[in-house]
């Protein structure tokens, strides 16, 4: 049998070739350009970036498996509802000084709620340090760290207050 150094070089840049083909398929393989539709588990180990709105139907439940326990979004919109997107959230405890004389309306300023910012929308949670005569109308943010309180002084029990010292737990939604 004679086999020639041509014949032996031939058959090694055949399977040279094939080989690089076989590799670049699965490569490209890996890198998918058209929609992924399942109807079981969708796992991928590691980061998944997407380049456009991922949509989710169905319950969704978003896991981490960091050790701080968090789950990141730069945004998560709630359809079909107009405007339902959420940027950001935080949450802390402030204290505002309280003065209304009986029976009237009045304003108090938060001014230690870190990381509130204009245009939030802000819920408060009153604690027990208010006094019963004073009910929270409305609270919105005023200024960056800052939760405007709007109160009722029902004038039940006391009359006026004043200079009184009350905490509140907030939650900020942007």
């Amino acid at each position: 049998m004679n086999i020639s150094l041509r014949t032996i070089l031939k058959s090694f840049t055949l399977s040279a070739v094939s080989f690089l083909l076989v590799v670049g398929v699965l490569f490209a393989a890996s890198t998918i350009g058209a929609a992924i539709t399942t109807t079981s588990t969708l796992n991928a180990d590691g980061a998944v970036t997407f380049g456009d709105t991922l949509g989710v139907t169905g319950a969704t439940t978003l896991t981490t498996a960091s050790t701080t326990g968090l789950v990141t979004a730069s945004s998560l919109k709630f359809a079909p509802v107009t405007d339902s997107t959420l940027s950001g959230m935080v949450f802390g405890y402030c204290t505002a000084s309280i003065t209304i004389v009986a029976s009237t309306t009045g304003y108090a300023a938060c001014t230690d709620a870190t990381g509130v910012a204009v245009g939030d929308k802000i819920f408060v949670q009153a604690t027990s340090s208010m006094p019963a005569q004073l009910v929270v109308v409305a609270a919105s943010s005023s200024a960056a760290d800052t939760i405007s309180i709007r109160f009722q002084n029902t004038g039940v029990t006391a009359g006026a207050v004043s200079a009184s010292i009350n905490s509140f737990n907030f939650w900020a939604v942007r």
